[in-house]
């Protein structure tokens, strides 16, 4: 039960998301350098490339929920996620939740590059310091969150490269524009449940469905 808590706490499954996304990057990144992950060093660079992208998304989603905790328990979504419901107490979080985001960005700068840390470091900022707040004030935080959201790639790509070049940023581009369509569907399911946490999402504040529908359709048509 307690790893499970813990699995939950680090959002383990938005973790491997951004693990794959990672690799994509890296992979590309690669093969942007005619290289084809056939090398020992492309295999070791890449365990340690998911191993401190997982320290600083864990990290991430622990300080969210840690923030976030007096807001989830008055959603239905969110009661029972570890804080609120009192089965990880609020210090062991926090303890946990700085010690993730520290070591995560440290790890991938020492043992990756410099870029790449500070991309894990900014993915961390954004997320927790623009993004987490903005969501009781206003409704573009949709748009905010699709930044960090789409930062891994990058930072996959500046493991393998060593810099940022217009492909990443493509990948940028298409992971950015996913996410948007996605966000504001989920918050069209949950529409009244983020009114009772005091979040601002677009369907929730504004009554011009076609508005939000506008966006959806906007972002997908971008992807494509």
């Amino acid at each position: 039960m307690t790893i499970s808590k813990y699995k939950e706490l680090i959002k383990f499954n938005i973790t491997i998301l951004v693990l794959v996304t990672s690799y994509i990057g890296y992979y590309l990144g690669l093969r942007s350098q005619n290289l084809f992950m056939i090398e020992y060093e492309s295999w070791y660079n890449l365990f340690l490339l998911l191993i401190g992208t997982f320290l600083s998304s864990s990290g991430a989603g622990v300080m969210n929920q840690y923030i976030e905790r007096n807001y989830d328990s008055k959603m239905e979504r969110t009661k029972n996620r570890p804080i609120p419901n009192n089965d990880i107490s609020i210090h062991k979080a926090l303890f946990l939740g700085i010690l993730l985001c520290f070591f995560g960005p440290l790890f991938l700068c020492y043992f990756i590059n410099v870029l790449t840390g500070m991309i894990s470091f900014s993915t961390i900022f954004i997320y927790l310091f623009i993004y987490t707040p903005s969501k009781r004030y206003t409704s573009l935080n949709t748009i905010i969150g699709s930044v960090p959201g789409a930062l891994p790639p990058v930072g996959g790509w500046a493991a393998a490269t060593g810099n940022i070049s217009n492909e990443s940023l493509m990948l940028f581009g298409v992971l950015f524009c996913w996410q948007m369509p996605h966000f504001l569907s989920l918050a069209i399911i949950y529409k009244k449940d983020y009114s009772r946490g005091g979040f601002k999402m677009l369907p929730s504040v504004t009554k011009n469905v076609n508005y939000v529908t506008f966006q959806i359709l906007f972002f997908t048509m971008a992807l494509l």
